[in-house]
């Protein structure tokens, strides 16, 4: 889910063009798709989150595209999503990662933005219906340090068995990007059925996932399997297909929701999951848990890069995960 210095999506309006690779790293050239999953390769999208379970017979599906949130959906989970429409709000800049949860009769749409600040925060909106209809409600998290140039983006949620919930996100502070500070973090929130539809846990302070790392890590997304927790993120440059730099997926993993271990890479670049696989999302949907992520066919290290979308499955094998 997320980033975005140099983005897909550009709000009306809205024109910004940052954090470029060097250019010894771009390539002109093309990369096939993955083996593995049913691809959307028909708009040039990423960052793709899944919404949980059939809403009004369709299964949705949320990317950063074109001047906005599109949005596609599907009649069944893991494949034949097509384009719906798109999620646009009036005044904010750069709407990217989005992330859509369902609960009290009401979705609850997660995303990047800018919105009254130069720098990017965690927004939120709220709708009776999963692709229409929603109101946007401002900034939900935007980082303490963020005079200092900190940004939080890349927002996905965590719920527990308890039905209790957390915002997860990515905090940073990019410098000669994909170098900076970077760190996943988490904090409890409370979610209404009426009024403003989020509101950070009283008493329930911000926590880190994992170490502040010096080069990129983002796209959080955490899921619950035998007895530990599983944080997928993404490494490196977003817009990079091969080399040093090339975008890639690991996972970290704990007993409790705290300081996670990085148990190393589940995605790399190559003909299985395709070129710069990243900015994913592991969803539970049906008792199959599936993971959507973006891949790389053009324009490697530059601002130019095309992206698409490809839907795998998790496994699990000797208690870790595999995507295929």
């Amino acid at each position: 889910m997320r980033r975005r210095s140099g983005m897909v999506a550009l709000a009306i309006g809205a024109v910004a063009v940052m954090g470029v690779v060097p250019a010894a790293h771009a390539s002109t050239g093309t990369y096939p798709a993955p083996r593995v999953g049913s691809k959307i390769t028909t708009a040039n999208i990423a960052d793709p989150s899944m919404l949980s379970g059939e809403h009004n017979g369709h299964y949705y599906l949320y990317t950063t595209g074109s001047g906005g949130i599109a949005v596609y959906r599907s009649t069944k989970p893991g494949s034949g999503y097509t384009y719906d429409r798109t999620i646009s709000f009036k005044g904010y800049s750069l709407q990217w990662a989005p992330h859509v949860e369902y609960a009290s009769g009401r979705y609850f749409l997660f995303f990047t933005a800018e919105h009254n600040t130069s720098q990017h925060c965690v927004e939120m909106a709220a709708s009776s219906t999963p692709d229409r209809g929603y109101t946007a409600y401002g900034a939900l998290k935007c980082d303490s340090q963020i005079n200092q140039g900190w940004e939080a983006i890349d927002p996905t949620v965590y719920e527990t068995g308890s039905h209790n919930y957390y915002l997860v996100w990515r905090r940073g502070h990019v410098v000669n990007f994909p170098g900076g500070q970077y760190q996943i973090m988490a904090e409890a929130i409370t979610l209404h059925g009426s009024g403003k539809p989020v509101t950070m846990t009283p008493k329930k302070e911000a926590f880190a996932l994992t170490p502040i790392q010096n080069s990129v890590i983002e796209a959080p997304s955490l899921v619950f399997h035998n007895g530990r927790f599983w944080l997928f993120v993404s490494r490196n440059a977003y817009n990079t297909a091969t080399g040093p730099s090339a975008y890639l997926t690991q996972v970290w993993s704990g007993t409790k929701l705290g300081m996670f271990t990085n148990r190393g890479t589940v995605m790399s670049s190559g003909a299985k999951y395709g070129y710069g696989p990243g900015g994913g999302e592991a969803t539970l949907t049906n008792g199959t848990t599936y993971f959507a992520y973006e891949f790389i066919t053009a324009g490697s290290g530059t601002n130019h890069v095309t992206r698409h979308v490809d839907i795998a499955t998790i496994s699990w094998k000797s208690g870790s995960p595999v995507v295929g």
